[in-house]
């Protein structure tokens, strides 16, 4: 399938830092597929960083708002994923008999 890009000039890497999030880092591509036939013609893949790890995320929709607003949510949703968790978030807490007093 050939695709020409929606956007252009060079690629260019943002870091945002959102409330209560690290600062991320990445790329976002938005395209459009050339053959006129496809039902979902729109797709975009969002490549970014937080912390250490790293979060792809793809969407495909008919139009281009649509998919914009699809890879807008599933990119919440794993930053906000990746971002809360941490090792201390796994961490077991001892029940209140066993912590020491004081």
């Amino acid at each position: 399938m050939r695709r020409r890009s929606a956007t252009r000039g060079p690629r260019s890497t943002r870091s945002w830092p959102g409330p209560g999030l690290p600062v991320v880092t990445g790329e976002v591509r938005i395209a459009k597929a050339a053959a006129p036939h496809i039902e979902r013609p729109w797709s975009a893949t969002a490549n970014l960083r937080v912390r250490r790890a790293v979060v792809v995320v793809h969407a495909r929709e008919a139009t281009g708002r649509e998919v914009a607003d699809r890879l807008q949510y599933r990119m919440r949703r794993q930053v906000n994923q990746a971002a809360h968790s941490g090792r201390a978030a796994r961490r077991p807490v001892a029940p209140p008999w066993r912590r020491a007093a004081g």
